[in-house]
């Protein structure tokens, strides 16, 4: 959750290590949600760019919770930023504009640990195609 009051805010997730992103879901406390987000992505640090961003596409939930499925892509993402305007009151009065419950994201890695490539496919001498 966004402090409440707030109309504006972003969260930036931290993967770990770069992976290819095939999907997200952000997950959303009733009516208090992004009208608009953007997602930004970083694989080690570098400036951030924009790999989506939308107006809200939220389908409703039995619980009155939201989600929205959020398409992936390819670019190496280590850092994920999340970025939220137009934040929609809560039908309750708590002053909760964007009531961000979670974020789910899917993906490959895209790094191995040391020697996976010489286990995958044995060590080639120089010059030769294994």
């Amino acid at each position: 959750f966004a402090p409440p009051g707030e109309r504006q805010a972003w969260v930036e997730i931290d993967l770990g290590e770069p992976f290819e992103v095939t999907g997200m879901v952000l997950h959303w406390w009733a009516s208090s949600r992004a009208t608009t987000w953007r997602i930004e992505v970083t694989d080690e640090g570098g400036a951030f760019q924009e790999v989506a961003a939308g107006p809200s596409d939220v389908v409703p939930q039995e619980d009155f919770n939201g989600e929205e499925q959020v398409p992936g892509w390819r670019r190496p993402s280590r850092l994920v930023r999340l970025s939220m305007n137009g934040g929609q009151k809560d039908q309750w009065g708590f002053n909760v504009f964007l009531g961000l419950r979670g974020v789910e994201i899917f993906g490959r890695r895209l790094r191995r640990g040391p020697g996976y490539a010489e286990a995958l496919w044995g060590t080639a001498a120089p010059g030769s195609v294994p």
